[in-house]
Parts: C-alpha cells; sequence; structure tokens
C-alpha cells in the first residue's frame, strides 16, 4: 500500500542557484517517496512565447527540452536520495484562466496576440503525453496517470466535478491522485 509522499516544488531550470539550493539543502529524507508537479507555468506562458520569438518550432519541441531539464535534475536527485520519484500530470487549464499570454503584456494593456489566444488545454496536452513519454522512460520516475480523468468525456473541457472556485481544483480529485499513486505499485 502507498503511504503519502513528501511534495516538493522543482523550480525553474534559469534559477541555477534555486536549483543547486534543492539539489543540496533538501530536508527530505533519503529514501522518501517524493511528489513533483512541475511545467503549469510553462504550458501557460513560456512554451507560447518561446514558439512565437522561434526558439522552438513547435510546442512539442518546446515541451521536449524543458521536460529533459526536468528529467536530468529528477535523475541527479534520485541518483543522491534514492527517492522514489512521482510525477503529476500538469492539470487542465479551468475555463476562467485558459487565455494565456504573458504577465508582462497584461500589465503593459496590450491585447493578446492571436497565438496567445490560443487555447491553453492544447498545450497542457500536449506537454503531458511527451512528459509521461520521457518521464516512463526513466527508472525510478513514475508517471501518475490520471490525466485524462480530470477532462470531460469528449476530451475537450476539464471535468466541473473537479472545478472549486473557478481558479482552483476541488480536493475530490484526490481521490484520483490516490488510485493513480497505488496503481505505480501494482
Amino acid at each position: 500500500m502507498w503511504s503519502p509522499p513528501v511534495c516538493f516544488s522543482l523550480p525553474s531550470p534559469s534559477h541555477s542557484q534555486t536549483l543547486h539550493s534543492t539539489q543540496h539543502n533538501t530536508t527530505v529524507p533519503p529514501g522518501s517517496d517524493v511528489l513533483f508537479l512541475f511545467g503549469e507555468i510553462d504550458c501557460r506562458e513560456g512554451l507560447v512565447v518561446s514558439v512565437e520569438k522561434c526558439r522552438y518550432e513547435t510546442i512539442e519541441e518546446g515541451a521536449q527540452v524543458t521536460i529533459q531539464i526536468f528529467i536530468d535534475v529528477l535523475r541527479k536527485l534520485k541518483d543522491t536520495y534514492h527517492w522514489n520519484i512521482y510525477i503529476h500530470p500538469i492539470v487542465p487549464v479551468l475555463n476562467e484562466t485558459r487565455y494565456a499570454y504573458p504577465h508582462s503584456m497584461r500589465q503593459q494593456r496590450h491585447s493578446p496576440s492571436p497565438l496567445y489566444l490560443f487555447l491553453t488545454r492544447f498545450i497542457v496536452k500536449t506537454f503531458n503525453q511527451v512528459l509521461q513519454k520521457m518521464v516512463e522512460a526513466v527508472n525510478g520516475l513514475h508517471w501518475l496517470n490520471f490525466f485524462d480523468k480530470l477532462l470531460t468525456s469528449d476530451g475537450e473541457g476539464f471535468n466541473k466535478k473537479y472545478e472549486l472556485d473557478g481558479t482552483h481544483m476541488n480536493p475530490t480529485y484526490i481521490a484520483l491522485l490516490a488510485d493513480a499513486l497505488n496503481a505505480t505499485d501494482s
């Protein structure tokens, strides 16, 4: 039976000082089960901006590069601390927050370009597909496979069962998380 993991936030790889601190100053005991959830901001803003600026040709390419950075860090953490690492899928975007454009544009009151108005659910789905494939390729990393259960039956919307207040998820989704964690032990 699964025991509750320690939740841990992986900092952005662009913050090398913070990343160094994470790798060397953790209070999570060796051998722990650790749950990571990362990439939400990449899906909401970073990947769109990077594609628009031609850093990557596609969202998928940007996701692969971004995720590889996280995978490399997770491998080091796993090898150093002998953690059993679980990866939470990126949560589908709620309708109220589905249009993504950078915070700097909102502050400057610029209208978002058509690319920024692109439905971010496509980005989240793409990111999760790439993330799942890359996580499953690494021994000792465990993908928590419940993303599709957070969607409506047509796969296009966020299941209202898991909405709370238009911004946050309802705690009822924890049953999906527990089932996915338990499924990794079988």
